[in-house]
Parts: C-alpha cells; structure tokens; sequence
C-alpha cells in the first residue's frame, strides 16, 4: 500500500483529515476492505490517515510512522483549540392564531401556549453559556421566558413580513385570493401580500447567520463578548428555522414549503471549516 505524503503541508494533511473524519462518521460505513472506497471520494491526504488511524501504523515504517505520528498530534491540536460554532434555534410555543389558521399578527402566547412552553423547559436542555437571542413578537418572547432564558432582543429574527395578510384567516384567503395564494406558495420569490417573500427570508437569516460566526470567530471586532460566545441560542419562528436550513444545506428557497416545523421544535446547526451544516437536534436538546 502506497502511504507517501508527498510535499503536502503537515496544516493542510491535517485539516483533510478532519474533513474526512466527519464523512466518514456521517456515512458510518464499514471500512474493512484493502482500499478505501473511490465511490465515496476521500481526499488523497486522507487516504493514508484513514489506513493509519483505523488499522493501526503496522504497515508504515521507520519515518512514515513518525510522521504520522505528528501529524495525528496536530490534528488533536486544531480540534481541541478551534471554535466552531454551535446554534440551536428554538421556534415558539403554539399561538391562538396558529390554530385557527390566521397569519400571525404579533400574537402573544394564551394559556395553552404557556403551558406547552413551561413544560418544555424540562425537556429542552440549552448550553449554561450560550448567548440568548429572541424575536421583537410577543409569543417569541414569552417562550423565552417561560424557558427560563434571559435574552437580548434581535429585529433580524421578526418572522417573515405577511403585509396585507397579516391576521388575515387562511380559509378566507382561499376564497378572496385563491390565484395569488398559490403564486406565493408556489413561487419562493413571490409576495403578492407586499411583504416578504420566501427568497428575501432565506437571505436575511443567511446573513444572520453568517454574522454570528464572524463574532465567534472575532471577526467583527465591534460586537460585544455576549454576542462572540461559541453557543448560541435562538428564540424565533417556524419560517426563520426553515430559512435556516435552507440556508445552511445551500439548497433552493424553493423548498421552503416542504420543510414542516412545529412549535417549540429545536434545529442545531454547527459552523466549521465547512460552513453551516444542520445536525440532528441531540435527545437532551428536546
């Protein structure tokens, strides 16, 4: 087996390597063949560390080994010193004019809302040091609360601007405007009602997002220690959770639709040297 570095950088093996070792847990295959598979396209530094780190240095010799050796030092230096960044958004408990099919309208949380969010408390587990942040809407807001969360008020998270329709009743929209409803449910550059379409939500919850990493990773010197620490939580709407995985899977706003979000759902998405990548909410997350 050809195991050879060539010129590679001892940095850039390294980073390859981290790369591959998050594809290969996400694929969680067997690797017990002579070869790693060509199908799955392992970078070519990543090849020999795989072999290295997976069926142990009997095949590398003398200098080889050594490198390796140092090499694997590096990559536990990088992981244990970068600062990735960790964001669970959290959608809010359930409104009076959710269930009657109204489009919001700045709807403060009834009882029923408060109940659910007040016995989510004890099933959502949020990081003791993450900055906390919540949309200006009312219902947002009292969830934060009834989840016990101190949290700073941030406009970029309002949900999606309804205009015209705004408390408008879905059913009376059906016979009113049947045309222009299915533009917009159709279409996600579309906003008949005058406010904001699906496309123009995507881009402003992208742009949060990408925000937040620039202050973890103290690129954007003006903002506070509050707004640079590595875990962040979110208090927001169903539309701002979809926007952000649409954002972060860099798909197509039009798929905006086909993503269902409930209340009180959690999303956690994490920022690495791959960008935004959506991970699985943990079981102590929800």
């Amino acid at each position: 087996m050809d195991i050879s570095w060539g010129s590679a950088p001892r940095k850039q093996i390294a980073e390859e390597w981290c790369e591959a070792q998050v594809w290969l847990s996400a694929l969680g295959a067997d690797y017990s063949g002579a070869t790693a598979p060509g199908s799955h396209r392992l970078p070519c530094f990543a090849v020999p560390l795989f072999y290295a780190l997976n069926f142990g240095l009997r095949e590398c010799e003398g200098t080889q080994s050594r490198r390796i050796h140092a090499i694997g030092t590096d990559v536990a230096s990088m992981e244990t010193n970068r600062m990735d960044a960790r964001l669970l958004l959290v959608s809010h408990a359930s409104t009076a004019a959710q269930r009657a099919g109204r489009f919001p309208a700045d709807d403060p949380l009834d009882a029923r809302g408060h109940a659910e969010a007040e016995a989510a408390r004890t099933r959502v587990a949020l990081p003791d040091d993450a900055a906390v942040f919540v949309s200006p809407a009312a219902c947002a807001r009292e969830t934060a609360l009834a989840l016990g969360l101190a949290a700073t008020i941030d406009d970029t998270l309002a949900d999606l601007n309804y205009g015209s329709w705004q408390g408008r009743r879905l059913a009376d929209l059906v016979a009113e405007a049947p045309e222009a409803l299915a533009a917009w449910t159709r279409d996600p550059d579309a906003a008949p009602h005058g406010g904001e379409s699906f496309s123009q939500l995507v881009k402003r919850m992208g742009t949060w997002l990408d925000a937040r990493h620039a202050a973890i990773m103290g690129t954007a010197s003006s903002l506070s220690n509050t707004n640079r620490a590595p875990h962040v939580v979110a208090i927001t709407h169903a539309t701002l959770l979809r926007a952000a995985v649409v954002h972060a899977l860099g798909a197509s706003p039009a798929v905006f639709p086909r993503i269902e979000i409930g209340p009180l759902s959690v999303i956690e998405l994490r920022h690495s040297q791959r960008g935004w990548t959506w991970w699985p909410a943990s079981p102590a997350s929800i």
